[in-house]
């Protein structure tokens, strides 16, 4: 009895070692011999969970390698693609280089008015889709402007564009060296009078000195801004009419000679705007707005502030928004404000950002502008990604009325299919 035992014993492991349970077949077999061994009946749900884990498993593996191949591949198209470009543009470029070189072109350039060859070689530097970035080309039309030379003055003039396009190129590459270099010489111009060194130099300057907040460097504050409005106002005088808006902001801080002076001022805005200043066009608007040293004056107000929103300045165009919805000095509009402050909050300004937003959750009084609840979320979740206003109990108020309309729409979706098939 006890030979038999041991036999049926035996022959039972050899088939539990022979069992292969990740295999569909032979779980039922595996199942078997465990029932013959230890008469357990749960051990059939444990093995059906197990089987069923491993199975999961596998169609899991098979789809993150079919996934991580689908990158793979994207990645390597991604980096053909990049590869292709870039030789798309080399060949651009040398085509540009090489066109240049050609005589009836080099007859046509010895044509070009300097400042104008200079301005060719800012778009060279800076670079576009259809004409990318070429040094080689910026620094071939330097020399061409340096050799169509004909009076003093146009060599000044090539020597600041050059010296500037250097300061930037210091800049992007990081070399302190060759920076330091480009700012002694533009210092130079700056003694040679060239107006559009100093107006350069001196707003440096003063943008150093408004950064200044330590108590002790007020002294050094107090002496860039005395030598930058000097140069502001040297520069003004010798055609660079974008200072005057610099000296009227200064005239406005008391700063000048003459201390504190909005009249001044006023009059420096109004010759900057003349030159197409947005900065000036928005002082003038708020000028017009107080009547303090000019008439008090809505309609100037509002074309002052239109002429800076069309120039791109985001503040104008945030107030432009606010005029269309006060219903004081223009007519309400709340398309053409809704359009504004969109303008101005794609630029990143937070109080546009906010009033688009309630716009789309509240809509226009006119009706032109309809509620819309995704878009004002969209305005109001910028915002909290921007940080400056708090939001998020206005945007959890939001998300709940969004659900709950979703939630009425699944219902009257649901009863209309009812009501059509008890028909």
């Amino acid at each position: 009895m006890k030979r038999i035992l041991r036999h049926s014993f035996r022959n039972s492991i050899l088939k539990l070692g022979r069992a292969e349970p990740q295999e569909p077949k032979s779980a039922g077999g595996f199942q078997q011999t465990l029932k013959s061994i230890f008469g357990s009946n749960n051990q059939d749900q444990i093995m059906s969970e197990d089987q069923i884990r491993s199975d999961q498993e596998k169609k899991l593996q098979q789809q993150y390698f079919e996934m991580a191949k689908q990158i793979q591949t994207m990645q390597q198209d991604n980096e053909q693609l990049k590869t292709n470009l870039a030789a798309i543009y080399q060949d651009i470029k040398q085509t540009i280089e090489q066109s240049y070189e050609n005589k009836s072109v080099q007859a046509i350039l010895d044509l070009v008015p300097p400042k104008s060859l200079c301005h060719f070689a800012i778009e060279q530097f800076i670079g576009s889709i259809t004409n990318p970035k070429n040094e080689n080309v910026m620094n071939k039309f330097l020399d061409q402007a340096l050799k169509n030379c004909k009076t003093d003055l146009d060599k000044l003039e090539v020597e600041y564009y050059t010296v500037y396009l250097r300061k930037l190129q210091a800049i992007q590459s990081g070399n302190q060296q060759e920076f330091e270099k480009c700012n002694a010489r533009m210092v130079e111009l700056c003694d040679k009078e060239h107006p559009t060194a100093m107006h350069l130099t001196a707003k440096e300057m003063y943008k150093v000195a408004l950064n200044i907040v330590n108590g002790k460097q007020k002294k050094n504050k107090k002496v860039l801004i005395t030598e930058a409005s000097m140069l502001f106002d040297v520069a003004s005088q010798n055609g660079s009419y974008h200072s005057f808006y610099y000296l009227g902001e200064l005239a406005e801080q008391g700063e000048l000679k003459g201390g504190f002076d909005l009249k001044y001022a006023y009059e420096c805005f109004l010759i900057a705007a003349s030159f197409d200043s947005p900065k000036a066009y928005f002082k003038l608007a708020q000028y017009h707005k107080k009547g303090t040293v000019c008439e008090k004056n809505d309609e100037l107000v509002y074309y002052y502030t239109k002429k800076a929103a069309e120039l791109g300045l985001v503040e104008a165009q945030h107030n432009l928004g606010c005029m269309y919805m006060e219903k004081q000095i223009i007519p309400y509009d709340s398309v053409k404000a809704l359009a504004w402050f969109t303008q101005a909050a794609a630029a990143g300004f937070h109080h546009s950002m906010y009033n688009a937003a309630r716009l789309y959750l509240e809509g226009g009084e006119d009706g032109k502008v309809k509620v819309n609840m995704q878009a004002g979320l969209v305005w109001l979740e910028a915002l909290q990604k921007n940080g400056t206003i708090n939001v998020d109990s206005k945007i959890e108020e939001v998300v709940q009325v969004i659900e709950q309309i979703k939630r009425d729409r699944r219902k009257r979706l649901r009863n209309k299919a009812l009501n059509q098939k008890e028909e």
